[in-house]
């Protein structure tokens, strides 16, 4: 069975987020990068990248086309005292990756932004997280979440 045009925008994506390093020009290198990553995470994935697709939105059911729009979320995981730096050169990859693709491989028509959210918390140490919010723009042939239109 064929995959659905949103799960092959998931794995462009998650494509992308997995060449994120400082090899590529980035600033960071993540010791994890997942898709739906529900469990607690252990020491070793700090810093960490969690892709979820969240939600979808018809937006428009014409007889030929469905647009859609996928609402996602990045959630970016850091520890140690340096974390408030380390968010923002985080964000930034993020937006670099993103940015880099936001027709996702040709499966989509395009890839918004909306906006990222911060937050600290004190456990044994510090810990920093940051959700980075966008929207995928797709359109799948009416019935047919298989087919790109």
């Amino acid at each position: 069975m064929a995959d659905t045009v949103r799960q092959l925008i998931a794995e462009n994506i998650m494509t992308r987020l997995g060449a994120i390093s400082i090899t590529n020009g980035y600033s960071t290198d993540y010791g994890l990068v997942a898709e739906w990553k529900l469990t607690a995470l252990e020491e070793s994935d700090y810093p960490a990248l969690v892709f979820l697709d969240d939600s979808n939105t018809v937006v428009d059911n014409i007889p030929s086309v469905i647009s859609n729009i996928v609402h996602c979320r990045i959630c970016i995981y850091a520890r140690g005292t340096e974390t408030p730096s380390q968010l923002r050169n985080m964000i930034q990859d993020v937006y670099k990756c993103l940015g880099a693709d936001i027709w996702c491989g040709g499966y989509a028509d395009d890839l918004k932004i909306l906006d990222d959210n911060f937050a600290m918390a004190q456990k044994d140490n510090v810990y920093g997280s940051i959700d980075i919010r966008f929207d995928v723009y797709y359109d799948c042939r009416a019935y047919d979440l298989t087919t790109v239109n």
